[in-house]
C-alpha cells in the first residue's frame, strides 16, 4: 500500500513550493513595471515626509512652525516612514521601500489566500495586481495606498472563513485579528474606516446563530473602534479638532463634486475594465456556485468605496490612486471567480482560460490609452522642486525666511524653511474660513485661499504654481495676492538658479524689507542684496563658491534696484562685488540720473528720498554682485 504519509507531506510541500513560485514572478514582474515610472513622487509625498522629518528632528508631527496642523491624512504611514527614517534610511527611500514591501506583502496575502485552491485561482489573482498600472505606479509613488491594500488584504483573508459555509477552509476565522487590520487600514487613512464598517454590517447580515453573530461582531468591532477611538482623542489632544485639517480643506459634497466624482469614478472603471470585468464575472460564478455571502463580503465595501469617491469628487493625483484598495478587492473576487468555475468541469477550465488572455490583452491594450499612468511616466516637476529647495535651504536656512508656497511638498521638505501652504491643506485658519464658492471647482483640493491673510503673515519669499514659479499665479490665494496694492509695493519678482541635483531656475516674490533676507538697515548702514538689483530679465541669482546668494550681471547689462527709501543727509554708495569697472547711477526717484560712475561714490539728500540705483556691466566678463552698501557720511 503507498505511503499516504508521505504522499501527505509531498502535497504539502508540493504547493506552497508553487505558491512561492508564482509570488516570486510576480513580485519580479511588479518590480520590472514599477520601475517604468521611476522616479515619479506625487507632491504630498513629500507633505508626509516633511511631517516625519520633523518628528524625527524632534518638533513633532508638525508640518512648519506655529500652531499645530493635522495636514496629513495618512498617520501610519507617516509613523512607518519616520521609522525606516529613524534606521538610518533617507526619507524619500523610506517611502518607496515601505510602499514596495507594503505592496510585495500584498501579493504574498493574496497568493497565500489560494494556496489550497487551484493554481490557476492563485496566478490570476496576483496576475490582476500586478498587471495593473496603479499597482505599479503607487508601489513607488510616495504615498499610503500599498499599505491600506496590505491592510485590506489582511482583514479580508481572516474575514472570508467567517462568511464562508460548507468549505474546508485551512484558515480558521478570526474576527479579533481582521479588526485590528481594519483598525489599522483606519489609522492609515481616515476614510479607510469605511471598509471596516461595511465588512461589519456583512458580517452582521450574514445568517448565523444570534449567539455566535454577537460574538463575532463583538471580536470584530472593538479592536477597530478603540483604534479609531485613540485616533479621535490623538487628534483632539494633540491638534485641537476632531475633523483633521485635509478634510476641511477637500470636502464639499456639492452637486460640481459629485458630478466630477463620478465621472472620475467611471472612467477609471474603463480604464481598468480588463481587471474588473473580470471581478464582474467572478462574482457570477461564486453566486452559482458558493452561494452569495463571500460574494457580498468582498462586493459591498467595493461598491461602498466606489461610491465613495463619487461623492468626494475623486482625486486629482496620476494613475487612479485611490483605486488601489478597489483592485484588491477585486483580485479576490477574480481568484474566487476562476476557483469556482473550475468546478463546471473542462469546459469551466476553457472558458476561464480564454477570459484570463483576453484580459491580458485588453490590459495591454488598455494601459497604452490611459492618460492618467502617462502622467505618472511624464510628471516630475516634484524634483524641480527639489533643487529649488536644496537652493533656499542653501542660501537662507539660517535667517529662516517664511516661505509661502503653493506646491507644499517638495520645496517646503527640501528647504525645510518655515513657510505657509497657500492652498490651506496645512494652514488651519485657510481651511476653517473657505471661501464662499468653495466646492464649485473641479480642482478638489486647490479650492481655498485668501490673499489678504497670506500677506497679512508677511511672507519673506512667495512661490506661485509649481517650483518654476512665474510673476502669475495659478490659485486663488496668489490670484488675490497680486491685486492688492501692498503686495505690488512691497515684493519684487526675483530669479533664483539651484544647481543641485541639476541646474533649474525659479521666479520667486521676495519681500523687498524683510528683516531676514531683504533690504537690511542699521544705525547708518542700508545693505541691499544683490538679487534684488535688476529684474528676472537682467538678473539670475546662485549660490557663490562660498555659499552666497549673487546676482550675475552679463557683460554690457544694466540692472536697477528702485525706491530705495533714504534719510537725508550724505551717503556713501559702495559695490561688493566680482567684476571690473562696475559703472553705476543714484538719482531720487523721478529725478534725472546722473553720469554714470564707478564704485564707490557719494550722494547728498537735502530731504529723506527713495533713490534709483542702476547697476551696468560694461566689461566684457560676468560680474557677479554680492550686495550694495549705502553707509551715512554723516556719522
Amino acid at each position: 500500500m503507498p505511503d499516504l504519509g508521505s504522499r501527505w507531506r509531498e502535497r504539502s510541500l508540493r504547493v506552497p513550493l508553487r505558491i512561492g513560485l508564482l509570488f516570486l514572478a510576480g513580485a519580479a514582474i511588479l518590480i520590472a513595471r514599477a520601475r517604468n515610472f521611476y522616479p515619479f513622487m506625487a507632491d504630498d509625498a513629500f507633505i508626509s515626509l516633511r511631517y516625519a522629518r520633523r518628528l524625527l528632528d524632534g518638533f513633532g508631527l508638525t508640518w512648519t512652525d506655529g500652531p499645530r496642523v493635522e495636514g496629513y491624512s495618512n498617520l501610519l504611514w507617516v509613523l512607518g516612514c519616520a521609522l525606516l527614517g529613524r534606521l538610518g534610511l533617507d526619507l524619500v527611500s523610506a517611502a518607496r521601500v515601505l510602499g514596495m514591501l507594503a505592496t510585495l506583502a500584498t501579493l504574498a496575502v493574496v497568493a497565500w489566500a489560494y494556496r489550497a485552491r487551484a493554481w490557476l485561482a492563485c496566478l490570476a489573482s496576483l496576475a490582476a495586481l500586478v498587471l495593473a498600472g496603479p499597482i505599479a505606479v503607487w508601489a513607488m509613488g510616495g504615498l499610503e495606498q500599498p499599505m491600506v491594500g496590505l491592510w485590506l488584504a489582511l482583514g479580508i483573508y481572516h474575514c472570508l472563513p467567517l462568511v464562508t459555509k460548507g468549505e474546508n477552509s485551512s484558515t480558521p476565522g478570526r474576527p479579533g485579528l481582521a479588526g485590528i487590520f481594519f483598525g489599522l487600514l483606519a489609522l492609515t487613512r481616515l476614510d479607510g474606516l469605511l471598509f471596516g464598517a461595511t465588512v461589519a454590517t456583512v458580517l452582521f447580515a450574514v445568517e448565523q446563530p444570534r449567539s455566535t453573530k454577537l460574538r463575532t461582531l463583538l471580536h470584530f468591532c472593538l479592536p477597530l473602534a478603540g483604534l479609531v477611538a485613540a485616533q479621535q482623542l490623538f487628534r483632539l489632544f494633540y491638534y485641537g479638532d476632531l475633523i483633521p485639517n485635509t478634510g476641511r480643506a477637500k470636502l464639499a459634497f456639492t452637486t460640481v463634486h459629485i458630478v466630477r466624482g463620478f465621472d472620475y469614478v467611471w472612467n477609471g472603471l474603463v480604464a481598468l475594465r480588463s481587471i474588473f470585468v473580470l471581478a464582474i464575472g467572478g462574482m457570477a460564478a461564486c453566486i452559482v456556485r458558493k452561494g452569495k455571502p463571500r460574494v457580498v463580503l468582498l462586493t459591498a465595501p467595493l461598491v461602498v468605496w466606489l461610491g465613495y469617491l463619487a461623492l468626494v469628487g475623486g482625486d486629482v493625483f496620476p494613475a487612479w490612486r485611490p483605486l488601489v484598495p478597489a483592485l484588491v478587492l477585486a483580485a479576490f473576487l477574480i481568484g474566487d471567480g476562476i476557483d469556482a468555475s473550475l468546478t463546471f468541469g473542462p469546459t469551466g477550465k476553457w472558458i476561464a482560460g480564454l477570459l484570463l488572455v483576453n484580459a491580458f490583452f485588453l490590459n495591454l491594450h488598455d494601459q497604452k490609452q490611459d492618460r492618467m499612468l502617462d502622467l505618472a511616466r511624464s510628471e516630475r516637476w516634484e524634483w524641480d522642486g527639489e533643487v529649488v529647495g536644496r537652493f533656499l535651504s542653501s542660501a537662507f536656512s539660517a535667517k529662516a525666511p517664511v516661505l509661502a508656497v503653493d506646491p507644499a511638498g517638495c520645496v517646503p521638505y527640501f528647504s525645510g524653511l518655515p513657510s505657509i501652504d497657500m492652498l490651506g491643506l496645512n494652514d488651519r485658519d485657510l481651511a476653517q474660513h473657505p471661501p464662499a464658492d468653495f466646492g464649485q471647482s473641479l480642482s478638489v483640493g486647490h479650492e481655498l485661499g485668501n490673499g489678504s491673510y497670506v500677506l497679512g503673515r508677511e511672507p519673506d519669499l512667495v512661490l506661485f504654481c509649481l517650483p518654476a514659479g512665474g510673476a502669475q499665479p495659478c490659485f486663488r490665494s496668489g490670484k488675490e495676492l497680486v491685486r492688492l496694492q501692498g503686495f505690488r509695493d512691497d515684493y519684487q519678482l526675483t530669479a533664483f538658479e539651484g544647481e543641485l541635483p541639476y541646474t533649474f531656475r525659479s521666479l520667486m516674490w521676495v519681500r523687498r524689507e524683510s528683516e531676514k533676507i531683504g533690504v537690511q538697515r542699521t544705525a547708518g548702514r542700508v545693505t541691499v542684496p544683490g538679487f534684488l538689483v535688476g529684474d528676472t530679465h537682467t538678473t539670475v541669482s546662485h549660490l557663490d563658491r562660498v555659499g552666497r546668494v549673487v546676482g550675475d550681471l552679463l557683460p554690457g547689462s544694466k540692472a536697477a534696484f528702485k525706491g530705495l527709501a533714504l534719510t537725508a543727509g550724505k551717503w556713501k554708495l559702495t559695490a561688493d562685488a566680482e567684476g571690473e569697472n562696475l559703472l553705476a547711477t543714484a538719482a531720487t526717484t523721478g529725478s534725472e540720473a546722473t553720469a554714470p560712475r564707478p564704485f564707490p561714490f557719494d550722494i547728498e539728500l537735502a530731504a529723506p528720498s527713495t533713490i534709483d540705483i542702476e547697476v551696468a556691466n560694461p566689461s566684457d566678463k560676468l560680474a557677479r554682485l554680492r550686495q550694495i552698501v549705502v553707509e551715512s557720511k554723516d556719522r
